[in-house]
């Protein structure tokens, strides 16, 4: 079977998204609506994953966002999955974006094709379940979703591994089932293991109870997930550290979690996928209009397996529970094929509903880790995923009604079924996703090539800030190129922005950044950039003071949102010369703060002075309450924020600036190298994050490192020459290869153990 699904699902990926895609000529343009996901998130991030690959090492930690991220622990960049470290180590950047997406379909509809074969389906009905899966809706929306993508493809193939244990018990399923379960923490997407969890710990339970062996199954069901977490370590470990450091680690309000639980009028996209609009032809001011009074996007709500695999699905549904089965110990009635697949759809339906069915408050109460995560509405992959395996059955009953009538004819009934069934995909789906030229998007913009006649050595390191607080650029964009399948052109503004993280392209350091998982403090330290007017009731002002701090050097503005009384040093349109893009202003700001220098005075803030809703620690709220006060003054001042118990740290004086030279003698992204000279003693202070990890010599001697200025580091130096390095090692990582090499062991063990764990008598 496998070969049969790869032989049919690797030409109908390249049919489906076209040679150009295919060979890495052409890139996704399909975004939100007010930045891209894939132009300003996955792209640059795997950009900067490929290059320290090639460079040998693992990208660990990235200097270019805001003052510095954990970039392993954030997850979506997928540093330690397989794929990912064969296609961005050895392949152009463009080819294996692109090759990821096909194969991840491709993937997808070969587990579900192997999970429908476990299940009943005949090769016909197995096909058919592929493609309907791994050209669904939502592998199509969420293409430029590259993580979402690599971990909902795994799904299938819990399930099928599932189902031989269930059958068997073998020591060799057990180990598939591990490996299964760990990819998807592997891909980079927390969510999507946690929601396969669920929906595989639902289906596990119908295994149990028909099991003739319920407790031998229950060791070896325990024993896979136990082994798939070891294997795992090595990202869950990181992840779990950053999100004690990030605003979700006490979980997530009810209301905002549950924001985007699927409303019940969306069902309708099962059969009819523009239903509510398509945004990538906007027109006469809309685009998706969605339900009104109801919170949802287009790609969080279309899962389409295509009209065939639904109808015969509903056969095989009404089948399957009509039909009178023998009631053994081994398959009683109630636990068939379609009555498991008919589980798992209705659990992803009502998992995705959430909030509109009233159950939100039982979820979000009663089961651990459900308010941690959004988007409630992607438990339907399982619900897409049990009707495209249903169709596959549906099929095969009518296959087998045909053989016994007509047999000349039923092969040829078997292969236009599955044929239409991708034509249908490919009409109602495959233009959703427009694409652009390649060197498009990756060829340096006109702001970058103004910045580098400006700092043509850039032996200082400095940082950019793209000023655009409402993100009305990109929207405005949007609108005047009616979507993303036309003309590129107008997106030509966001791109010489150098917004968000597309300046990791370049390798330009950004104050600005765009995470879904970040260290609180350095969030909030890149909010105290900008100024609230209340008469506007907007941001519409660069704060000088902080961005001086957080050595923000040049603004990038898109014309008419001067970001405050800068001196403007030049105008930029796109690649068409202005016609049709929006033009970009680039300004310089006057006695920026270098990256390093030297403070004379440190001193300890624990609380902040006004009361009200903090969203810090009140040690790091004191820190920014410190650094936005007016009378601050970093040369002669630094704060440093501290927990309760520990002690003070007040030193020297606020008289004079401290006299000295600090010089850059090497700067990779896990490693900083710097000679000091001080005329007395004092303090080094460094604008990058101080985030757990993150140590400091001096002279080779280890030396206390304290957080400083809220998202800046410091320590302590004497006066003289010093070399002082800050080195990077992940929280985490260590301990999580070590446990990967148990789970290592263990696989290997498993993998050569021929004899069931529990044989049969």
């Amino acid at each position: 079977m496998l070969g049969l699904a790869l032989a049919v699902l690797v030409p109908a990926a390249v049919l489906f998204y076209g040679r150009d895609f295919a060979l890495g000529r052409r890139l996704l343009a399909s975004h939100d609506l007010v930045y891209s996901d894939f132009w300003h998130f996955y792209l640059p991030l795997k950009a900067f994953y490929a290059e320290e690959l090639q460079a040998g090492r693992l990208a660990t930690w990235c200097s270019l966002l805001g003052t510095g991220v954990p970039l392993h622990a954030v997850g979506e960049v997928g540093m330690l999955y397989p794929p990912n470290l064969l296609l961005y180590r050895f392949l152009p950047l463009p080819l294996a974006v692109n090759l990821s997406v096909l194969g991840h379909s491709v993937l997808a509809g070969v587990l579900a094709a192997l999970y429908a074969r476990e299940v009943g389906a005949s090769r016909a009905g197995a096909l058919l379940a592929g493609l309907a899966f791994g050209f669904s809706g939502y592998f199509v929306t969420h293409a430029r979703h590259l993580s979402l993508v690599a971990a909902g493809a795994w799904l299938p193939g819990i399930l099928w591994a599932l189902e031989r244990c269930a059958r068997s018990i073998r020591a060799r399923d057990v180990a598939v089932l591990a490996v299964m379960a760990a990819m998807p923490f592997l891909a980079g997407h927390p969510q999507l293991a946690y929601n396969h969890a669920l929906l595989a710990g639902a289906y596990a339970v119908v295994l149990l109870a028909r099991s003739r062996r319920p407790r031998a199954l229950s060791i070896a069901l325990l024993g896979a997930l136990s082994l798939s977490l070891l294997l795992a370590s090595p990202q869950i470990l990181p992840t779990l550290e950053l999100h004690a450091e990030g605003p979700r680690s006490g979980g997530l309000d009810r209301d905002f979690a549950t924001e985007f639980d699927l409303h019940p009028s969306y069902l309708r996209t099962f059969v009819q996928p523009e239903a509510f609009g398509d945004p990538g032809r906007f027109q006469d001011g809309a685009g998706f209009v969605g339900v009104p009074g109801a919170v949802h996007l287009f790609w969080e709500s279309v899962y389409y397996v295509g009209l065939l695999p639904l109808l015969f699905a509903l056969v095989a549904v009404g089948l399957g529970w009509r039909r009178r089965q023998p009631k053994t110990p081994v398959e009683p009635a109630w636990a068939g094929p379609v009555q498991r697949l008919t589980l798992l759809l209705v659990v992803g339906l009502l998992l995705a509903l959430g909030r509109h069915i009233g159950i939100d408050g039982l979820l979000h109460d009663f089961v651990p880790g459900y308010d941690l995560f959004r988007f409630h509405s992607r438990f339907l992959l399982g619900s897409a995923l049990a009707l495209a395996v249903l169709g596959g059955l549906g099929l095969t009953f009518l296959e087998g009604r045909l053989a016994a009538r007509f047999p000349a004819a039923c092969r040829l009934v078997a292969i236009g079924i599955v044929t239409l069934t991708f034509l249908d995909l490919s009409v109602v789906l495959s233009g959703h996703n427009g694409t652009v030229d390649a060197e498009r998007w990756l060829s340096p913009p006109s702001t970058l090539a103004a910045i580098d006649q400006l700092e043509p050595i850039r032996a200082e390191p400095f940082r950019v800030l793209s000023f655009d607080p409402d993100q009305r650029s990109f929207l405005r964009a949007y609108q005047r190129a009616s979507g993303w399948h036309g003309d590129p052109a107008p997106y030509d503004t966001a791109h010489s922005l150098l917004r968000d993280d597309a300046n990791v392209l370049f390798g330009l350091a950004q104050a600005e950044f765009y995470l879904p998982l970040y260290p609180q403090r350095t969030r909030a330290a890149t909010e105290a950039l900008y100024l609230y007017n209340s008469q506007t009731g907007r941001s519409d002002r660069v704060s000088e003071r902080i961005a001086r701090l957080l050595n923000v050097r040049y603004v990038l503005a898109p014309e008419g949102t001067p970001p405050g009384p800068l001196k403007r040093l030049g105008r930029f349109w796109g690649q068409d010369g202005g016609e049709r893009s929006e033009a970009v202003d680039l300004y310089g700001l006057p006695n920026a703060l270098p990256r390093a220098f030297l403070v004379p005075r440190a001193r300890t803030v624990r609380k902040p002075q006004a009361d009200g809703a903090a969203f810090l620690p009140p040690a790091q709220m004191a820190a920014l309450e410190a650094i936005t006060d007016p009378g601050f003054d970093p040369l002669r001042e630094l704060v440093i924020d501290r927990l309760p118990g520990e002690p003070d740290v007040v030193s020297g004086s606020a008289a004079d600036p401290l006299s000295g030279t600090v010089r850059w003698l090497e700067r990779r992204p896990h490693l900083l190298r710097l000679e000091v000279v001080a005329d007395r003693d004092g303090w080094l202070f460094v604008s990058e994050s101080p985030y757990p990890g993150w140590e400091a010599t001096v002279d080779g001697e280890k030396t206390p490192l304290f957080p400083a200025n809220l998202s800046g580091r410091a320590i302590a130096v004497s006066a003289g020459r010093h070399e002082v390095v800050f080195r990077y090692r992940q929280g985490g990582l260590l301990p999580g290869f070590g446990l990967m090499a148990v789970g290592l062991l263990v696989l290997a063990l498993l993998a050569m153990r021929r004899a069931p764990i529990h044989p049969r008598h």
